[in-house]
């Protein structure tokens, strides 16, 4: 149905397609966000990350999972985060220590933190970098160059031996 057609055209029909199926079709809006979690905004996804001054980052208990951001009315205006408006979701207790800590809604994933808590430089060392990632081309693209980003940081910090 597809062959012969050109790569623009074939986007087209599928895009139809999909469209008169109703399993999607195009969409255009100023509306949209930017999707990486890298930018911290209240649209990102939540991290499962506790920020703890005693015991540094905290996986949040898998029980405890999904992460959601709290439901909200109004985004703007205000000259601040529009979390800034649910106190009660920005302060939660630490797993470990049982007290009331700010929590991470946009923090930037770190497979280094994640995979080793406390964080081991030995262990860091040992598994990085990374040599082998399988992904479509939105990973090549920004979570591959993310990654680069961090692991160049906690070269930086002396947390790691590679960059």
């Amino acid at each position: 149905q597809l062959t012969g057609l050109s790569r623009q055209e074939a986007l087209g029909a599928v895009t139809q397609q999909a469209r008169e199926k109703g399993v999607g079709g195009q969409l255009s809006s100023d509306k949209l966000r930017d999707w990486l979690i890298s930018r911290q905004r209240y649209w990102g996804t939540p991290i499962p990350v506790i920020h703890c001054p005693a015991c540094g980052a905290v996986p949040v208990p898998y029980g405890d999972l999904p992460v959601l951001l709290p439901a909200l009315t109004s985004f703007t205006g205000k000259g601040a985060s529009p979390l800034h408006a649910a106190p009660e979701w920005l302060r939660c207790p630490c797993p470990s220590v049982h007290s009331a800590l700010r929590s991470c809604s946009g923090a930037v994933f770190l497979p280094l933190i994640v995979l080793f808590r406390p964080f081991r430089k030995d262990l860091a060392d040992y598994w990085m970098p990374v040599d082998l990632y399988i992904g479509g081309k939105e990973h090549a693209v920004m979570h591959l160059f993310y990654a680069r980003f961090f692991s160049h940081f906690c070269h930086n910090l002396k947390m790691t031996k590679h960059k």
